[in-house]
This record gives C-alpha cells, structure tokens and sequence, in this order.
C-alpha cells in the first residue's frame, strides 16, 4: 500500500494507492553487506514482486535474489506530483542468507564478477519468465 501526499495551501490529501511492491531510490545506501536476510526484511518492510533460490555453477554457496519494481521518474511541478509508468528492476541478492549484492539489474551485469553477472543473468530471466 503506498501513501501520496498532496499539499494544497495548509491542507494536505492523502491517496492510498494499492500495487505492486515499489522500491524508492534511497534504499540502496542504507543497506550493508553481509546483513543478516531479517534483518534486510525488516528494513524493506514489504515483499518483492519475485523472491528466488538458486545455486550458481561452480560455487557451493545458496543464493536467493528479491526482485522489486522501482520507479525511474518521479518529479513535481508546483503542487503537481506526477509518476511514471517506467519503472525498472531492482534487485537484492544474498548468498547464505547474507547480503550479498543489490541495485539494479544493469549493475549485476556490468560488474567484472562473473558470479554476480551469473546472478543477473537468472534475475533476467526469471523476470521473463515470471
């Protein structure tokens, strides 16, 4: 469930708004490697669009991706608000129930890690498939 605040004057509106789970842009830089999967929960206090285990070729380690829709263009104009229907995927990893890498899809796959571009390579295809 997602609030909206519109101010007009003194008055504020709120709208509540239903849909899938949205991510905002500042959530990235709270998050800190090898927190704990509750504790990562906890902080984003809503379920992805898509939650996944998998085991990547060559490793031992469980990982599991929460995939979630986050807007790319918000912006207001006066006391205007308007949203985009563009939005594009992001996506937290963990490996052994640990933080392990997160952002958006484009950052998995420009990464010089082949495990983490392994990941986004799931992630792109479970979105497809989903």
């Amino acid at each position: 469930m997602f609030i909206y605040f519109v101010f007009f004057g003194l008055t504020a509106m709120s709208f509540v708004s239903c849909g899938p789970p949205i991510i905002g842009y500042n959530t990235a830089g709270k998050l800190n490697k090898n927190e704990e999967y509750k504790s990562v929960m906890a902080y984003l206090d809503q379920d992805p669009v898509i939650e996944k285990e998998t085991m990547i070729t060559g490793s031992t380690d469980k990982f599991k991706v929460l995939i979630y829709k986050r807007w790319i263009m918000t912006y207001g104009s006066g006391y205007s608000f308007f949203n985009s229907d563009k939005f594009d995927l992001f996506v937290v990893s963990f490996k052994n129930d640990k933080l392990f890498f997160w952002g958006n899809l484009d950052d998995f796959k420009r990464t010089d890690d082949t495990l983490i571009n392994n990941l986004g390579t799931f992630v792109s295809e479970t979105w497809l498939n989903h």
